[in-house]
């Protein structure tokens, strides 16, 4: 309808609104005839930080929150250093 406001000329600007119902246990497979993508990702994480009998979801986001605070603590409390030497 927004599409034929606008072609129309019946008005400038228009704002289209839509929603998306979820199906139940949206989260689990939906395919179950190939490879599931996050076969490997989940591989990796278990690999690297081990697996906890709680939500793969969850973990995977927490996981990426730990590893970006590593990275980030390192930059940081380098730059923090080699910045206060140099005002010495």
């Amino acid at each position: 309808m927004a599409k034929q406001f606008i072609e129309g000329s019946i008005a400038d600007c228009v704002m289209a609104l839509g929603f998306e119902k979820m199906e139940k246990c949206s989260l689990g497979a939906k395919y179950t005839d190939r490879i599931n993508p996050m076969d490997k990702h989940v591989q990796l994480m278990a690999d690297l930080r081990g697996f906890a009998p709680s939500p793969p979801a969850a973990q995977m986001f927490g996981n990426a929150g730990r590893e970006h605070m590593e990275a980030l603590r390192h930059d940081r409390v380098a730059g923090f250093s080699k910045n206060r030497m140099e005002e010495s």
